[in-house]
């Protein structure tokens, strides 16, 4: 049999105890999460255990992390911290909205929203309305 841990069955545990998570086996499970540990959060084991908190719970997946972190060393920062990965795995790329074709209903709502515009700017804020000849009735 082979056995398959999971760390996100035990933030919880590694809340409460974060000294435990540099010898866990379930951090040894990942080679990739045991690596960004080493490199970058060794010395902030509650950090890591927040990041990797945060990242389940948003349902960051390991790719994303990992694309995150190559962006941020590509950046020349100094450092790498919790807030900075946070920041970017929370930028969503910008997708532009599609426009659906008018139908015959918006085109009409659009007309009468502009009639009604038009009779609104002709009323003064007494609630008179103007002539062509700008005189008030």
């Amino acid at each position: 049999h082979s056995w398959n841990v999971e760390i996100e069955h035990y933030l919880s545990t590694f809340k409460k105890k974060p000294g435990a998570l540099a010898g866990s086996l379930a951090l040894a499970g990942s080679h990739y999460l045991k690596g960004l540990y080493m490199d970058y959060f060794q010395s902030e084991p509650r950090e890591f255990i927040d990041l990797l908190t945060y990242c389940r719970g948003q349902m960051v997946s390991q790719e994303k992390l990992e694309e995150s972190l190559k962006r941020l060393l590509g950046t020349g920062c100094k450092g790498v911290s919790v807030e900075k990965l946070r920041a970017l795995l929370g930028n969503k790329p910008c997708v532009n909205p599609t426009r659906e074709p008018e139908d015959k209903i918006s085109i009409k709502a659009k007309e009468q929203l502009a009639g009604i515009t038009g009779l609104m700017q002709k009323t003064n804020y007494d609630g008179h309305c103007q002539q062509a000849n700008n005189s008030i009735q």
